[in-house]
């Protein structure tokens, strides 16, 4: 049997969500000293969304980055993973715990995707964002804090896709909780675009007067001619729509930066998402 790849200075811990009952892992990738840097730097904290698929580029990156040139600080990242490896069973999960609320037409678009003869599939769980958001800010963040010393560190959120839409959630109802937040690619479709209807509604939801600093990111492949199949979720014209209610003080942020970032799809601009962001946020 082949030996597996191991990344240095990362550890697992299980935790259980006192809300839901639901087990998690919380993966924690360590930063390196630098060659550019001191070694008395403040260690900064990621929060990391989706760790089953981004947890190594992210601690790869943040460690490039702070240990070559110095560009970022050193960042200790704690991603929220889920301790079952099948994909489809993650996919489902990350959809509860993302959501802020039911959505109809997502549910009936699951039952459609069954193959013909096949039993109808039960649609995901949704709408547990709350609940989700509740773990992070009274478990997940004590928990590394304390662990590893850490108790006035500077923190960001990131989060992509359905992650980016808990990302907006987390802004909304919990705007004092991190320094920082990193929405990529938000999925400001969800439930019929229900979260600016909010805001027409409601104005500022938060309750503070003082937000993190945002930055909103989106590939320019998102939307347009190359990519017909995604342009009713309208994610590059949304993600410019928030940009804006983030700048009339219709949400809490302190500041915002929108990028669109051009020739990356879906997927690709994940990495540039999360080095572009922080970059911005934390650059010495």
């Amino acid at each position: 049997m082949t030996t597996p790849v191991h990344l240095p200075r990362t550890e697992v811990h299980s935790l259980t969500s006192e809300s839901t009952g639901e087990a998690f892992e919380l993966w924690i990738g360590h930063p390196m000293e630098g060659w550019a840097t001191t070694g008395d730097q403040p260690i900064h904290l990621l929060f990391l969304l989706d760790a089953n698929l981004f947890f190594g580029m992210a601690v790869e990156m943040t460690r490039l980055m702070h240990t070559l040139f110095g560009e970022l600080p050193p960042i200790l990242v704690a991603g929220v993973a889920y301790p079952d490896v099948d994909p489809v069973a993650q996919s489902r999960l990350r959809t509860g715990h993302f959501t802020p609320s039911r959505d109809p037409i997502f549910a009936e678009a699951v039952r459609a995707l069954a193959p013909p003869g096949a039993p109808t599939p039960a649609p995901p769980p949704m709408g547990g964002a709350g609940d989700f958001l509740t773990f992070l800010r009274r478990q997940v963040d004590p928990f590394v804090r304390d662990r590893f010393g850490l108790a006035a560190a500077s923190s960001t959120l990131f989060g992509t896709s359905l992650g980016g839409l808990f990302a907006v959630h987390a802004l909304r109802t919990a705007p004092e909780w991190v320094d920082h937040i990193i929405a990529g690619s938000p999925s400001l479709w969800w439930n019929e675009e229900e979260i600016f209807a909010a805001l027409t509604d409601g104005g500022r939801l938060g309750g503070s007067e003082v937000g993190p600093d945002v930055v909103i990111a989106v590939g320019g492949g998102e939307e347009g001619p190359a990519t017909p199949q995604l342009n009713r979720y309208k994610l590059v014209t949304n993600a410019r729509r928030l940009a804006d209610e983030c700048g009339r003080g219709a949400l809490p942020c302190r500041s915002v930066h929108l990028e669109v970032i051009e020739g990356e799809s879906h997927t690709s601009v994940v990495p540039s998402t999360l080095t572009r962001g922080l970059r911005r946020l934390l650059k010495p």
